[in-house]
């Protein structure tokens, strides 16, 4: 089984809101890279949800309920100085829930070299406290399983937004069953013992 992780930034009128998504896919790794990859039609550009239209948010829907996805976000208030801060906390529960699901391996889009460093610090402090998947890497947006976690990244932030919500947005979080918990902001993320 097999993670995905990506993240999206809310405004709100009370500041902020920053959200980390985690979607679990069981097919193996490659049967969902192809599943995914057939999202964009063979174009160059890969899968963004706020840069696609209604065909392709649809074939995402189709291609989430296809490989079984499940997913769950962690969200924080923070502001445009904290979001690293707030990251660090929410990929704690984002890799203990992911763990407790049973994958193996979990992919983290890429923010960055320099950014990745600290999302692997939190993994070390995570396993030198006996807890995390197997393997976590990090990897950029041309890789079609990430494209998941951004899909539903999108739709949760589409859904948040004023006024009238696009049904595909609607679609894909009761296809993953998407459920958002909110996580109060700590001086230190909390690892378990």
């Amino acid at each position: 089984m097999i993670a995905v992780i990506d993240e999206t930034v809310i405004t709100s009128a009370t500041g902020l809101l920053y959200v980390v998504v985690a979607a679990v896919v069981i097919p193996s790794e490659q049967s969902a890279r192809q599943v995914l990859a057939a999202t964009t039609a063979s174009r160059q550009r890969g899968f963004h949800w706020v840069r696609e239209g209604p065909d392709r948010r649809n074939d995402m829907c189709e291609a989430a309920e296809s490989l079984g996805a499940t997913a769950i976000g962690f969200q924080q208030g923070c502001g445009r100085r904290s979001q690293d801060h707030a990251r660090a906390q929410l990929l704690v529960p984002t890799l203990l829930w992911a763990e407790r699901e049973g994958v193996r391996t979990t992919y983290i889009e890429s923010r960055g070299r320099r950014l990745d460093i600290a999302d692997r610090r939190v993994v070390k402090k995570m396993r030198a406290a006996g807890t995390t998947v197997d393997r976590v890497e990090w990897v950029t947006k041309k890789e079609p399983l990430v494209w998941l976690a951004d899909a539903l990244c999108g739709a949760y932030r589409d859904s948040c937004a004023e006024g009238p919500v696009d049904p595909h947005a609607i679609k894909m979080i009761e296809i993953a069953q998407l459920n958002v918990e909110y996580i109060p902001k700590r001086v230190e993320p909390r690892f378990p013992s």
